[in-house]
């Protein structure tokens, strides 16, 4: 499968998962989003793609509530990323979007309800780097 975005994490990047055990998953993170199952232990697996990684972890590991996580992804586009995920099958809850903070958003969500924010820097235009110098 062609990697359409070069992601990286700069923030907390672990998400749990109660049924890791299972494919859904598993499969979510590699034929929806395009990322590598890098290994898998019991109840505990591990996904990457380019400089993002996480781990996926069962529930009753951490006792933590199922679809729980949020992370935020970093990539320097995410349009092309987020028509190519819908494409695959992911419903996306919000965006592409630019935002007040300087950043373009959109939200998905994992099987388990783990949140997924995909963020990328907005791109400034001519105009506005004219009147930057300008100043």
């Amino acid at each position: 499968m062609k990697r359409v975005a070069a992601l990286y994490c700069r923030h907390e990047n672990l998400c749990y998962s109660h049924r890791v055990s299972s494919q859904r998953p598993r499969s979510f993170y590699r034929d929806v989003l395009g990322f590598n199952e890098d290994f898998r232990f019991g109840p505990y697996a591990g996904v990457s793609s380019g400089e993002c990684c996480f781990h996926l972890c069962a529930h009753h590991h951490w006792k933590r509530p199922v679809g729980g996580g949020a992370v935020t992804l970093f990539a320097e586009e995410i349009d092309t990323f987020c028509q190519a995920i819908q494409s695959r099958g992911a419903v996306i809850l919000g965006g592409p979007a630019d935002q007040e903070y300087g950043q373009r958003d959109f939200v998905t969500s994992d099987p388990d309800g783990n949140i997924l924010t995909f963020s990328c820097p907005l791109r400034e235009s001519s105009a506005s780097k004219e009147a930057s110098l300008a100043d």
